[in-house]
């Protein structure tokens, strides 16, 4: 039953998943471009370039660079040639530049950025759609409310909008907003709300419930958040520019939060990252190139953490190198690297379990 019912959707989801997993290919390929046409700017020899890892399941020779497609599809890489550092070969990483050597690392980070960039700008002149992506920047709205719950008691109805809680504005700060919900377990709190233009003020007494052990606030709403109706190009670029700031803002916060609490809590995985993806490409081509921008953000920001395997990393090391006048021993790199490969597959293995108790339990 359950696998017919795993065949049933396949079928019926089968141009949303296509459109969804070559939607993410797209963004690491982006993301490996970067890297790519920086190295080629600055003369390096780049023997191959590859989406995804593990056994190639494509390759094609095209100049130099065999360029493939591999069947382990969580993330990419580009391979330079490193050279001798002791005699430097013309077409090396060894042979060039300090200076180019970040850039060529810092061309993958810029590639996404431009990439969510140019999708912001172009949805700013069409119209944002109502996203659940903007948590902390954009105009929410409530879009269900919770039979018996403090909101329902209250009188608050789906299309409120919350724009301040006692007397603190929220109307662009969802999160504030929860924030302030959740330190509120049985007081009571005074809210502004606003519906078809019209204002009202109501008081109501939060609920509360136990979220791991931990006794928090609950309203009883589910919130939205508003389409953004289409503005001039002048303005798009102003708008794209000021999206994109608040979710790498978010996205930086939601990392730091994860590290500092040794939480996995606010982190989705692959398979969230694969469903959310066939969601929002089988609700509207604007959904869907917005979800690809929020995911070159995160991908951008989780490169610049100081990891050996991440984009971060390779700076670090370039940087003691070009201190120290001389390469880290290879031995002590490979130790490094092997040590985070095995904490990064550990968190993904991690993540996919809790991916499948999300969606399926």
């Amino acid at each position: 039953m359950v696998l017919t019912g795993a065949l049933t959707f396949l079928v019926k989801n089968f141009f949303s998943i296509v459109a969804g997993i070559l939607g993410v290919g797209f963004v690491v390929a982006f993301h490996e471009f970067g890297h790519f046409i920086f190295g080629k700017l600055f003369g390096v020899n780049i023997p191959s370039f590859s989406i995804g890892f593990g056994p190639k399941v494509i390759s094609k020779k095209i100049g130099t660079t065999t360029f493939s497609i591999s069947a382990i599809p969580l993330g990419g890489y580009v391979e330079a040639e490193v050279g001798d550092y002791a005699k430097p070969k013309p077409g090396s990483i060894a042979s060039i530049a300090y200076w180019k050597k970040m850039a060529i690392i810092g061309g993958g980070i810029l590639f996404n950025l431009i990439f969510a960039y140019a999708v912001f700008v172009g949805l700013s002149l069409t119209g944002v759609p109502g996203n659940p992506f903007f948590t902390g920047h954009g105009n929410h709205i409530v879009q269900k409310v919770v039979k018996d719950s403090a909101a329902a008691k209250a009188g608050i109805q789906a299309g409120d909008k919350i724009v301040a809680i006692n007397c603190t504005p929220t109307k662009e700060n969802l999160r504030g907003l929860l924030e302030t919900l959740q330190n509120s377990p049985d007081k009571t709190v005074t809210l502004k709300l606003e519906h078809d233009g019209k204002e009202r003020t109501v008081e109501a007494t939060i609920g509360a419930k136990t979220v791991k052990g931990k006794e928090v606030g609950s309203l009883g709403v589910h919130f939205g958040f508003e389409a953004t109706p289409p503005v001039p190009f002048g303005k798009a670029l102003k708008q794209g520019f000021t999206i994109c700031w608040a979710i790498i803002k978010n996205t930086v916060s939601g990392f730091s939060r994860a590290f500092s609490k040794r939480s996995a809590d606010g982190l989705a995985g692959p398979l969230m990252m694969i469903s959310l993806s066939v969601q929002t490409a089988g609700h509207s081509a604007a959904l869907f190139f917005l979800f690809l921008a929020f995911v070159s953000i995160s991908l951008a920001v989780l490169n610049v953490i100081p990891l050996p395997i991440l984009d971060g990393g390779q700076a670090v090391t370039y940087t003691i190198e070009a201190i120290m006048q001389r390469p880290i021993r290879d031995k002590t790199l490979e130790y490094v690297h092997y040590t985070c490969w095995i904490m990064m597959l550990t968190l993904f293995l991690y993540l996919t379990f809790k991916d499948v108790i999300t969606m399926w339990f």
